[in-house]
């Protein structure tokens, strides 16, 4: 264990840089982190843990998990951003060890693919970016890490000629069912397409005889019927007694609408090959990586069950979610460990081969092209404008340093790699983790331009608390209530209402989100600001009044 403690820090420390670099730099982005912010704020206010709600209605879309650990650290905290900011990260963190702690379950004879799985997990782009938002998507990886742990500690309940370690087995589904329940809480039924397939289709990864697993079919299929049922009760022990304090449509909401929404596509309709070039992102650096392939051709997968377990929870997530309609490039998250253990074991099949550094190119032009990029843009601002059409770019000289900075790790990693295949592991997981600290000091100013919300949600407090009615014009995510501590609902309307509720109202102010420029060119809105690629405006009835019709535009 103390020999690990450098790789723990090591994680720890890279986890915390790019954490620390979102917090300081990027704001709460809407409309998904203002929208769980403000879930949460208002279970804080009303006390009620049971029922989620959003301005002041019950919110259905997502289970209370995140919102009950945000909760309860702000009973310690008090309602800090900090706090709320932190929570879903640090399932992200966890998911490191976790990832640790399987590769250990199904290879306990490897260190090499126990250390480099979880540096393979945390040096990829798609951990990188969504360890650092407040999203559900980390939890579910965790609780999934956590059944998949529960199924090989299970599996190797009995080696081949010996009796079947009843405890062990046992240990192993509690484990399992505890992944699933409380994985359902995080984020719905989805946490199934990561664990049930591989549980179901244990034939297939736990043969041959001579291997450390084998268990029986019957005891298997029993005790994962068992789990799934204990797992669903774990999630069924909020989701019943909210049902019934939530009415007909929220019971209907949670038990259908989110497994619905999700393989009906309503929100976000892709087609089915969508997630196959995206793996170019998804899995950067890795699946770039020379080396990598020449460990997975020559892996032994007749032979190791752990390959073959870890290969089936990575091809049944792939075409599963592929044939959602629903696609977003954090919804695989939870398979992300797959593949980091997929590839830490077929480092192992040429461990005693040394990589030359040419190998290391293909993944480190990308992160340079970025530095350089920064460069450019920091030195040549116009250009930037004359390509996007922005009238300006905040921030020039931080972009400079964050490109700059970049180039300099690229080099310093290149004189530093070796042929090392463990020291290339590192070195790549560090150069993307500074690429990403380094985007986030370049595009800090940028988001703060078009995606901090404080203000106008500081000036919906301030009219509000001088007893002010506050109406908002469209659908409403949610995303001033967190940051503007609003005490009480805003009122939604239509465009087509505005005037009648000004009417109504004549002393209260409406919050609008234009398409087109022009409509608050003449200056009368009480505040305007940019918000992505539109225009957020603040009304009072003497504005509104000149041009109504700019409300259903």
């Amino acid at each position: 264990m103390n020999e690990n403690i450098g790789h723990f820090l090591a994680w720890i420390g890279l986890w915390a840089s790019v954490v620390v670099a979102a917090l300081i730099f990027r704001p709460l982005l809407p409309l998904d982190e203002t929208r769980y912010l403000a879930v949460a704020w208002e279970m804080w206010r009303s006390g009620n843990l049971l029922v989620p709600e959003l301005n002041g209605a019950f919110y259905s879309h997502k289970p209370p998990l995140l919102f009950w650990f945000i909760n309860a650290g702000w009973r310690v905290f008090g309602p800090s951003e900090i706090w709320g900011r932190l929570v879903a990260p640090g399932f992200g963190l966890a998911s490191v060890f976790l990832t640790h702690r399987l590769a250990i379950q199904l290879w306990p004879g490897s260190r090499t693919a126990q250390l480099a799985a979880p540096w393979i997990l945390c040096g990829s782009l798609l951990w990188l970016v969504t360890t650092t938002l407040s999203m559900f998507d980390t939890m579910v990886m965790f609780c999934v890490l956590l059944a998949l742990v529960g199924i090989a500690v299970a599996a190797s309940a009995r080696s081949t000629g010996d009796a079947l370690d009843l405890r062990k087995f046992v240990r192993g589904w509690i484990l399992f069912a505890i992944g699933v329940g409380f994985g359902v809480l995080a984020k719905g039924p989805v946490v199934l397409v990561f664990t049930l397939p591989t549980a179901l289709l244990a034939p297939i990864w736990w043969a041959p005889a001579e291997r450390r697993v084998r268990v029986g079919a019957l005891n298997w299929y029993l005790f994962l019927a068992l789990a799934v049922i204990g797992g669903t009760g774990v999630a069924l022990a909020w989701a019943v007694p909210a049902a019934l304090t939530g009415g007909d449509e929220f019971a209907r909401a949670i038990f259908l609408g989110q497994t619905t929404e999700r393989i009906a596509g309503f929100s976000h309709g892709r087609p089915f090959w969508w997630y196959l070039p995206m793996l170019l992102a998804l899995l950067f650096p890795w699946v770039v990586w020379p080396t990598i392939w020449r460990g997975l051709w020559i892996a032994d997968w007749r032979r190791d069950p752990g390959v073959r377990l870890v290969g089936v929870w990575f091809v049944a997530a792939l075409l599963i979610l592929s044939l959602f309609t629903d696609k977003q490039p954090h919804y695989f998250l939870p398979a992300l460990p797959a593949f980091a253990l997929l590839a830490a074991r077929a480092l192992t099949t040429i461990s005693n081969f040394e990589a030359p550094n040419w190998t290391m190119a293909l993944p480190l032009a990308p992160i340079a092209l970025v530095g350089i990029v920064f460069v450019v843009v920091g030195l040549r601002p116009d250009l930037v404008a004359d390509l996007t059409g922005l009238a300006s770019l905040p921030g020039e000289r931080d972009t400079i340093i964050a490109g700059a900075a970049i180039l300099v790790f690229v080099v310093m990693g290149l004189g530093v790699v070796r042929r090392n295949l463990q020291r290339q592991v590192q070195i790549l997981a560090v150069q993307l983790a500074a690429a990403v600290v380094a985007l986030h000091v370049f595009a800090g100013a940028g988001l703060a331009h078009l995606y901090d919300l404080r203000e106008p949600a500081q000036r919906i407090h301030a009219f509000l608390d001088a007893g002010r009615p506050v109406a908002h014009v469209g659908k409403y995510h949610g995303q001033f209530h967190y940051l503007g501590r609003l005490e009480a609902p805003l009122e939604v309307i239509d465009g087509a209402d505005v005037g009648g509720w000004f009417a109504a109202h004549p002393d209260g102010v409406a919050v609008y989100l234009h398409r087109r420029e022009g409509d608050i060119a003449d200056g009368a809105a009480i505040y305007v600001q940019p918000f992505r690629g539109r225009w957020l405006a603040i009304w009072d009835r003497a504005g509104a009044d000149l041009a109504p019709e700019i409300f259903t535009r």
